[in-house]
This record gives structure tokens, sequence and C-alpha cells, in this order.
């Protein structure tokens, strides 16, 4: 990094983007049915597949951080509090049917990874 004018620049291409834009573009694709590529999310963007690769290092990390979107949209705080453990996890898991109810392209990923 260089200090110019007091300021912090950085390296490297200006970020035109940012995940989250990326992860909404990605669950659109997923919601028409259409396979998940660098390459699908990249055109409906309007930009380069390379441009990806500046936030998400491969497919993987972009399917992870849509897993992550879709378990945040879930309500995590369900799952804490004073009520009976087995609650909670049925308050989350009615929560995170809801979304994913509401994203059905998400649902049917037999290639994603948990792991």
């Amino acid at each position: 990094m260089f200090i110019v004018d007091a300021q912090v620049t950085r390296r490297g291409p200006k970020r035109s983007l940012t995940s989250e834009q990326i992860v909404d573009t990605a669950l659109d694709v997923l919601d028409a049915s259409e396979p998940l590529s660098i390459r699908g999310v990249a055109a409906r963007l309007g930009v380069r597949p390379n441009t990806l690769y500046t936030y998400f290092p491969d497919r993987t990390a972009l399917e992870r951080a849509i897993i992550d979107r879709l378990l945040g949209l879930a309500d995590p705080a369900l799952l804490t509090g004073r009520r009976a453990w087995r609650r909670r996890v049925e308050d989350y898991a009615c929560a995170l049917r809801t979304v994913l109810l509401r994203r059905p392209g998400a649902v049917d990923r037999k290639s994603t990874r948990l792991n």
C-alpha cells in the first residue's frame, strides 16, 4: 500500500462490485434454473469472469457465500435464547425452510459441498 495525500491506496484493479452483488446475482442465476458458473454470473453482471476472482477465489467459495447468505436470511438469532434447544432448532429450521422455498434454485445443488 502507498500513502498518497494522507490516503491509503491499494494496488490492483479498482473494485467495481461488492461480494453482496455477486451473491445476489448468483442466486438469480440459480433461481432461473441455470447452472452456476463464474462465467454465467459474470455475464449477468456485465463483467469479465476474471473480475469475480477478485472477490471469490473459485466457484466453491462463491457457493459457500451463497449458503452463508441463505443461512443468515433464516435469522440465526432464533438459535439463541432461553427456550429449550429443540424449540430453537425447530424455529430456525422452519425459518430456513421459508427462505429456501423463496429461492427454489438454491435447493437443488448436487455439486454444493458444505465442508
